[in-house]
């Protein structure tokens, strides 16, 4: 179902459908450069208020599939701003999902080249070990982290930085919180984080760079 589809989710028919429209809310915020910070706030709890909670726990989000041009190709080679994707992917609500090849920055658009086999030879020799291993601690984080499951989510507006994007993933246990911050700037940002950081690009410690990435620990 490519739009909403609560007429086949009252557990009649499906359990869980692909999630385009957080995909699609995602992707926008780089598409679009003119979207702040606020209006991804809206488009995204326009996602999450579609359905019950149970259902949104549940839907197959993602970035890219077999019938989208591929996210790295969308990045047009852009690491950076593909782990800024995938930092959202793996830190909102839903159940992520990530499309052979995305792990490795895989490239191609269109029915033909979206659909290649994986290139086994080039991962062998470690080419793709770099992106490999960023995509591996993206992952690990929301294994690791409970806050990242739920649903509790506040939004940190910076008004002089509107496309600064900052959230907090909370919980009500004794687990600690998680913020999240992407810089969708075209200018360095100088941010302070207030916790431990457990993933970092393009950020040496005062400033956020362009397409940079900051996740870190909310200490209760």
């Amino acid at each position: 179902m490519w739009f909403d589809a609560l007429n086949w989710l009252d557990g009649t028919e499906y359990d869980s459908v692909m999630n385009y429209l957080i995909s699609g809310c995602i992707n926008s915020y780089e598409r679009h450069p003119d979207m702040t910070a606020r209006d991804f706030m809206l488009s995204l709890n326009h996602c999450l208020t579609m359905y019950p909670e149970q259902i949104t726990d549940v839907l197959f989000n993602f970035l890219d599939t077999h019938d989208t041009t591929r996210i790295a190709e969308e990045c047009n080679g852009n690491h950076s701003l593909l782990y800024q994707k995938l930092s959202l992917l793996l830190t909102l609500p839903g159940t992520p999902c990530l499309y052979y090849g995305t792990e490795i920055a895989m490239r191609g658009k269109g029915l033909a080249e979206n659909r290649l086999c994986m290139p086994w030879k080039d991962i062998e020799q470690g080419k793709y070990t770099a992106v490999y291993q960023e995509v591996q601690k993206l992952i690990r984080l929301r294994k690791t982290y409970s806050a990242l499951k739920g649903h509790a989510i506040r939004f940190v507006h910076d008004e002089q930085h509107p496309r600064l994007l900052h959230y907090h993933r909370l919980t009500d246990t004794s687990h600690n919180s998680v913020g999240v911050m992407l810089n969708g700037e075209k200018c360095a940002v100088a941010v302070t984080v207030s916790g431990k950081i457990l993933y970092a690009d393009r950020f040496d410690g005062q400033t956020l760079l362009p397409y940079g990435t900051i996740i870190y620990e909310i200490n209760k």
